[in-house]
């Protein structure tokens, strides 16, 4: 979760960050990931961004913890 102002291009930065975390991830984690990584891109193509309108900061938060329920 993250606030950006509408100038910012939401799609090349969310691509900036999976890139990079990406390199982290695979670097720090090469040995437990070499069995089930062996192509050369860790995220999938897609990505979801939404606006918060006028809910708190906290309900978001529950949402955003309680997605795997």
């Amino acid at each position: 979760m993250f606030d950006a102002p509408p100038q910012i291009n939401l799609a090349n930065t969310i691509n900036s960050y999976k890139t990079v975390t990406s390199r982290y991830i695979r670097k720090d984690f090469q040995e437990e990931l070499s069995n089930y990584y062996w192509k050369p891109y860790f995220w999938s193509r897609s990505y979801m961004i939404l606006t918060t309108g006028g809910a708190t900061i906290d309900v978001i938060k529950k949402y955003i913890e309680n997605q795997g329920e």
